[in-house]
C-alpha cells in the first residue's frame, strides 16, 4: 500500500508539472478598441440613409419653392408668355382711340409703392412720346399678327396685315425689381388675370399683384 501511495504521489506531481509547462490560452478583449481622437468615426449604416433622406428633402423643397417659367426669353430682361401677349394685344386695340394706330401706344411696366407686401406691379398704355431715352429701357415683342403674316408669306397664302410689335418701356428703378420676370395670363373665373413670376421677389401676396424684395 505504501508503494502504491508513493506511485500515485509521483504521478500527481508529474501531471502538475506538465500542466504548469503548457502555454495558457490568451483571452481576447470583448470590447472593440477605442478610436483615436484624430480618427474620424464613420457610421456605415447611417451615412447612406442620411444622404438619401437629405436628397429627398431637397428635391421636395425645390419642387415646391421653385417657380415654373414657361418659354422664358433669356435675351430679354422681361418675358411674356403667348397668353399674356394675346391679352396685351387685345387691350392695346381697345385702348387705341378711333382712327388712332396701335403703333403709337406702348406698354408702361413698372413698380410702385403700396399693396399688401409693400410694392405693386403697375401696367398701363401710354404714348411713345412719353419715353425717357435717358432712363427708360424699351423692349420689343413680336405680336401674333406678325407671326401669322410671316407664316402666310412663307406658305404663299394671301397677304395678312401684320400688327405692329408690342413695345414695353421700363424705367431704370423698376427694372431692378423686375429683371428676369415673366408675365403670364389666365382667363380663369377664379384667380384669373395677369400672373407675375418674379425671381427678385422675396415674398408675394396671395393676390399675386403685390410683392416685397
Amino acid at each position: 500500500m505504501a508503494s502504491l501511495s508513493a506511485a500515485c504521489s509521483r504521478t500527481a506531481t508529474t501531471s502538475a508539472r506538465v500542466a504548469a509547462l503548457r502555454p495558457r490560452p490568451t483571452l481576447l478583449a470583448a470590447t472593440a478598441p477605442r478610436p483615436s481622437p484624430s480618427a474620424p468615426t464613420t457610421h456605415l449604416g447611417r451615412a447612406p440613409r442620411a444622404a438619401a433622406a437629405a436628397r429627398s428633402v431637397a428635391a421636395r423643397a425645390a419642387a415646391v419653392e421653385a417657380p415654373v417659367l414657361l418659354e422664358a426669353d433669356s435675351e430679354q430682361p422681361i418675358s411674356l408668355t403667348p397668353a399674356a401677349m394675346a391679352q396685351l394685344e387685345r387691350l392695346r386695340r381697345e385702348e387705341a382711340k378711333e382712327g388712332q394706330a396701335t403703333s403709337g401706344l406702348l406698354l408702361r411696366m413698372g413698380v410702385r409703392s403700396g399693396g399688401c407686401s409693400g410694392m405693386s406691379y403697375d401696367m398701363k398704355f401710354e404714348q411713345e412720346a412719353n419715353i425717357d431715352p435717358e432712363d427708360d429701357t424699351v423692349l420689343e415683342f413680336a405680336t401674333g399678327g406678325q407671326a401669322a403674316a410671316a407664316s402666310g408669306g412663307a406658305s404663299g397664302g394671301g397677304a395678312t396685315a401684320a400688327a405692329p410689335p408690342l413695345r414695353v418701356a421700363v424705367d431704370g428703378k423698376s427694372l431692378l425689381f423686375l429683371f428676369g420676370m415673366q408675365v403670364d395670363f389666365s382667363d380663369a373665373l377664379v384667380g384669373g388675370g395677369f400672373k407675375f413670376v418674379n425671381p427678385q421677389a422675396t415674398d408675394t401676396c396671395g393676390c399675386g399683384k403685390s410683392f416685397s424684395a
